[in-house]
């Protein structure tokens, strides 16, 4: 039985700007200058802290999220797929049905409610999918 105190962390930890600015030194550090990163946040709150962060920092970030009109998603995904945006920001709308071959960089940024950092998810079909669905071209 997961312990709810968990899932309460893990949504406190993800909210901090500690965590937030290691995701930001982080990618700095492995992704920048890569041609994409595609990056799974763990809520639509987190993706919004996300992308005020990566601007702040000067990178070029958009998000698809549920919310997100067909238009604004289709402009989105283009610009991801052409370069013209480094970093798109996700939770899961993009998780089945996208393919993202050209992505060189897939990150997933939260915690299982485990709270262990060498587990992206209680999930590790979830885990398998959301690398998965993102880099194979069916």
């Amino acid at each position: 039985m997961l312990d709810e105190l968990a899932f309460q962390e893990i949504d406190e930890l993800a909210a901090t700007d500690k965590f937030n600015e290691q995701v930001l030194q982080y990618y700095q550090a492995q992704a920048a200058g890569r041609r994409s990163t595609l990056v799974f946040s763990k809520d639509l709150q987190h993706v919004a802290k996300l992308l005020e962060l990566m601007a702040h920092a000067g990178i070029q970030a958009k998000a698809v999220i549920g919310k997100t009109s067909a238009f604004a998603r289709q402009d989105n995904v283009a610009s991801f797929e052409r370069g013209d945006c480094a970093v798109l920001i996700t939770c899961l709308a993009l998780l089945e049905g996208y393919d993202a071959p050209h992505a060189s960089v897939i990150a997933s940024v939260y915690y299982d409610a485990f709270a262990d950092p060498n587990r992206l998810t209680v999930s590790s079909s979830l885990s398998l999918q959301t690398v998965l669905s993102s880099t194979l071209k069916w």
